[in-house]
């Protein structure tokens, strides 16, 4: 919420400046300048290895969120459990690398604790009710973990204020292989891209 108001501000105001906030997170803010909005986010095609867009899915170029309702039109009935939990913006994209496809769910929490309750929830949901075992992603130590469920990989990664939820899928058994490389590149450079 503090972003969305300094966005606010500076769009009313760029010329007033800021004094330093000592509540801040220095290891967020220091050299980012005024806050991205999500979208930003959402690796273009062919950044994150060969993935890119996928047209026959959603709509053109990424869609993103700022509102419940925003968020609701884009992914009907998965957000309740993040808005609860404090959901300041939401981004979407679809992508594919022939026929392996990949889609990314994008949340922008309020704060730290609230992205990490809703990783551990995710990491809980898939162990318990789907009965996926994680692992880590190596590139990104316990913030990015990742399950196989047949042609599908699960992967969930955590960066400061921001989750993703990342499903990727092959069609054929022997494509697994390729499909898991491509969903680790596109998760490590996810990572290095957020704040």
């Amino acid at each position: 919420m503090r972003r969305l108001l300094l966005s606010l501000t500076i769009a009313v105001f760029p010329g007033l400046i800021f004094c330093s906030d000592d509540n801040a997170d220095p290891e967020k803010e220091a050299d980012s300048g005024p806050p991205q909005r999500v979208e930003h986010y959402v690796p273009a095609d062919n950044a994150a290895g060969d993935w890119v867009e996928d047209a026959g899915e959603g709509t053109p170029g990424v869609e993103a969120g700022y509102t419940t309702k925003e968020i609701e039109d884009i992914i009907n009935g998965a957000h309740d459990a993040y808005r609860d939990e404090g959901s300041e913006g939401f981004a979407r994209q679809d992508y594919q690398i022939g026929e392996m496809t990949l889609k990314l769910y994008l949340w922008d929490m309020e704060t730290a604790d609230g992205a990490l309750k809703m990783f551990n929830a995710n990491k809980t949901k898939g162990e318990e009710e789907e009965g996926l075992t994680f692992e880590v992603v190596a590139a990104v130590p316990d913030q990015a973990i990742i399950a196989n469920d047949a042609l599908i990989y699960k992967a969930y990664l955590v960066k400061h204020d921001y989750i993703a939820k990342i499903t990727s899928r092959c069609k054929s058994s022997s494509d697994k292989e390729a499909l898991r490389a491509a969903t680790l590149e596109f998760v490590s450079y996810l990572a290095s891209q957020l704040p």
